[in-house]
């Protein structure tokens, strides 16, 4: 009875084109943008920023509101939260409607309603706000991308524009 044999496939592996051409699909797959970060280079883009004490390192568009609405009040190490506000109108517009999805008259009354039942006031207002939580220990405030002065504070959310 003859001997049955056996043909080794003639395909070469992914790894075996050489090290060469896996180093050159590693670089192009690194310096491809990832989704979030292609999204996240709108200038118009709010981005919700903390002094460099506060420990949370991302939060969600919900915890945001929450942050600015005074419903959360502590970090996750149990330090107060400190809220401010840009004076920049448009910009406060803005984050009213993507984050608190109120507009000025409704955030009035908001802030109305919390100081009767509750004795809260509204965050306070600063016309350099950026400065102010890089200055202030637990604080956040709100910036657009164009605005924003890297390295000073961090970043824990970041807001499109709506539409995107």
């Amino acid at each position: 009875m003859p001997e049955k044999t056996y043909s080794v496939s003639k395909r070469k592996s992914f790894f075996a084109v050489g090290p060469l051409a896996f180093f050159v699909i590693w670089i192009s797959i690194q310096q491809w943008p990832s989704t979030a970060e292609a999204a996240a280079e709108n200038p118009n883009d709010i981005l919700v920023i903390t002094n460099k004490s506060v420990p949370d390192t991302s939060v969600s568009q919900v915890v945001a509101r929450d942050l600015f609405l005074k419903v959360r009040k502590a970090w996750k190490n149990g330090a107060n939260v400190i809220p401010v506000v840009p004076a920049d109108e448009k910009l406060r517009q803005d984050f009213r409607s993507r984050v608190l999805n109120m507009n000025s008259n409704d955030e009035k009354r908001y802030w109305e309603n919390m100081k009767i039942k509750y004795g809260l006031g509204k965050p306070s207002e600063i016309a350099n706000n950026q400065k102010a939580v890089f200055s202030v220990k637990n604080s956040v405030t709100y910036v657009y991308r164009k605005d924003y002065n890297a390295g000073v504070t961090k970043i824990i959310c970041v807001i499109p524009p709506s539409g995107n």
